[in-house]
């Protein structure tokens, strides 16, 4: 079982939490959004990779070592079709953070048909009174401003 997040929205988030702990919780939303800014100009300029991320829960290190050889766009191919190739043939679950509800929804099905375990199902994202993900999520570290909210600055 595998649960995935938004890639940019988990990037922000990142940056979200560090600046939070290192400079206390009186952030602004132009501050995260200019600190985001920065950073994926600064990574850019060093020739980050930054839509790679996933690739370290989908390949083994052997895989990551074979395609390491490849040219860049060889890499990209490869790397994805192999990455599906896992999925299928490990038979992997996969969950999406931002649905974590409809996510709840089929882990249930697949390990707990019964609803013998619905309570601690609920406990953890699934919400019988919604049939599709919104606005009630479960926040383990609460900002003044949402990633949404910085994601949206963004990219105006």
């Amino acid at each position: 079982v595998s649960f995935f997040r938004n890639p940019v929205e988990k990037y922000v988030s990142g940056i979200m939490f560090v600046s939070m702990t290192m400079k206390g919780h009186d952030l602004t939303l132009d501050m995260v959004v200019n600190r985001t800014k920065a950073k994926v100009r600064t990574g850019r300029a060093k020739g980050a990779l930054f839509y790679e991320g996933y690739n370290k829960y989908l390949l083994s290190p052997e895989q990551k070592e074979r395609l390491a050889n490849e040219t860049y766009k060889d890499r990209m191919e490869l790397g994805l079709q192999t990455m599906k190739s896992n999925l299928h043939d490990f038979g992997v679950l996969v969950g999406v953070v931002e649905h974590m509800h409809e996510s709840m929804q089929m882990l249930q099905y697949v390990i707990d048909a019964g609803g013998e375990q619905t309570e601690l199902f609920e406990s953890v994202g699934m919400n019988p009174e919604k049939k599709e993900s919104g606005d009630e999520i479960r926040v383990a570290n609460p900002s003044k401003f949402s990633t949404k909210e910085v994601v949206a600055q963004l990219q105006k």
